[in-house]
């Protein structure tokens, strides 16, 4: 019986404007956003790829001058060790040219562009200085999140439940109103089955249509070409399990037998609830209970820092050689330049070394209050869970700034000493140099992060369609 009445459904379906209007509406959201979102992820990549082009010529160029200097040493019968400004300077090349290190995108990014703009996925690392010294001015309150990017992560968590809304708000409602049911029910059919057909019918289309116009996008936009299938297939299951969500609360709404014009108002009601309200009081509270120190405040800290060791660098570069007898004063001035700005940065690091940390600290306990009170809000932990299958979500970025710390601790080991010990930079040197290569996040750590919130939201669609075919059985089929 239940295949019968779904068959008709389906039929009638096909005969709904309304579905129809929906359907179209579904697939040019998704594609402009994919596209939209391909867009965003080009112009990213075109940048990195410019700069790390940009590194590479500058590096290739001081070499070849290096070399050409080296030539010219040796036809003078000089020594090679002679210390030099330019390319064959230590501190030039450690510092001022720099090494760029940038997060890799992956395909699946331009699905969600997601706290790119709020997290870095590039700096300059620097052998004179921290890479928060030199990342100053990215540092900002990282929930001003949710509302971003036009991309289809949007579309899913904003979009796409009006849509299954608009055509789960009256299952039975118009059908009641007009009368219809009594005659339906006078057939060899229950409630709960009739139900089960339409939102069978109706999710079997959304939700379908939605996967397959994902399928399209991530083909199209050329992410399909680029790998990421296992990330893609979970990007499928999270979008399958908000859709059942979306269906079980709608076929819950509907078992107490209210008019349409309710239902509507009622799934309107938590959609804003849902979706709008409760994330954006979370942030908000996080951001009260656990205020981030603003980026003018760093700033300002630093400069007032960086003012007082340019004023007292005398006094800690005699301070630190007194601390470090194995390292001999030289008179070169250039040499004494780069030990200069090696204490002066070291000094200004560990002066801002607390501000850093209450950084962090806070930053840390807003992830874990909004981690856990998220769970108030399916949308809140639908957004975090397409984030990280996409790979722009905090957690990637935290492990990049990881490895980019660890990357510039063994930048310095490399070039700091060099400075001390006065000891020329060889055109040789270049190709040892550090290169900095991401470790990617492992797929079966990615899956521990996303195991409970999606068993989260399994459960709660279970106990939402379950409590409303149980309600059903009381289903005033007339007044």
């Amino acid at each position: 019986m239940l295949g019968k009445i779904l068959n008709h459904e389906i039929r009638l379906l096909r005969r709904d404007r309304t579905a129809w209007i929906v359907l179209t509406l579904l697939a040019v959201l998704m594609m402009y956003a994919a596209v939209n979102g391909r867009q965003e992820q080009l112009l990213r990549q075109d940048a990195a790829a410019e700069t790390m082009a940009a590194y590479q010529t500058r590096i290739a160029e001081a070499q070849r001058v290096a070399e050409a200097l080296e030539a010219e040493m040796r036809e003078d019968s000089l020594s090679l060790d002679t210390y030099d400004w330019g390319p064959r300077d230590p501190y030039n090349v450690g510092s001022s040219l720099g090494h760029p290190v940038i997060l890799p995108p992956l395909p699946l990014a331009r699905f969600a562009i997601g706290q790119s703009d709020l997290y870095p996925s590039s700096y300059r690392v620097s052998a004179a200085s921290s890479v928060a010294l030199g990342q100053s001015d990215q540092l900002e309150n990282p929930f001003k999140l949710l509302v971003g990017h036009f991309d289809l992560a949007f579309v899913t968590l904003f979009l796409y439940p009006l849509l299954i809304l608009t055509l789960t708000f009256a299952l039975t409602a118009e059908e009641k109103d007009s009368g219809t049911l009594r005659l339906v029910m006078t057939q060899p059919v229950s409630l709960s089955t009739l139900v089960w057909a339409k939102v069978l019918s109706r999710s079997g289309l959304l939700v379908g249509a939605a996967l397959m116009l994902m399928v399209v996008a991530f083909v199209v936009t050329g992410a399909a070409f680029e790998g990421g299938w296992d990330r893609f297939g979970l990007w499928l299951i999270i979008t399958l399990l908000y859709g059942s969500f979306w269906f079980g609360l709608a076929l819950l709404i509907s078992a107490f037998g209210r008019s349409a014009a309710t239902n509507a108002i009622i799934l309107a009601v938590c959609w804003l609830a849902f979706v709008v309200i409760l994330p954006s009081l979370i942030n908000v509270v996080a951001g009260t209970l656990y205020p981030v120190p603003s980026r003018m405040a760093f700033v300002t800290a630093m400069r007032a820092e960086t003012t007082v060791a340019e004023q007292q660098s005398s006094e800690s570069l005699a301070k630190f050689l007194h601390d470090h007898p194995e390292i001999a004063p030289v008179s070169d001035d250039e040499a004494n330049f780069a030990m200069l700005r090696v204490v002066r940065d070291e000094r200004i690091a560990e002066q801002l070394a607390p501000v850093m940390e209450q950084f962090v600290r806070q930053q840390e306990r807003q992830h874990e209050f909004v981690r856990a009170l998220g769970y108030l809000s399916p949308t809140l932990v639908t957004h975090g869970m397409l984030l990280d299958a996409a790979g722009t979500g905090q957690t990637r970025y935290k492990i990049f700034r990881d490895q980019v710390d660890a990357f510039q601790a063994s930048w310095q080991e490399h070039f700091v000493p060099k400075y001390f010990a006065s000891v020329a930079f060889q055109s040789a040197d270049y190709d040892t140099m550090p290169r900095f290569e991401y470790r990617e996040v492992k797929l079966a750590e990615l899956l521990d992060r996303l195991v409970f919130p999606a068993l989260f939201l399994t459960l709660i669609t279970a106990i939402l369609g379950g409590i409303g075919l149980r309600q059903h059985r009381k289903y005033p089929v007339a007044e």
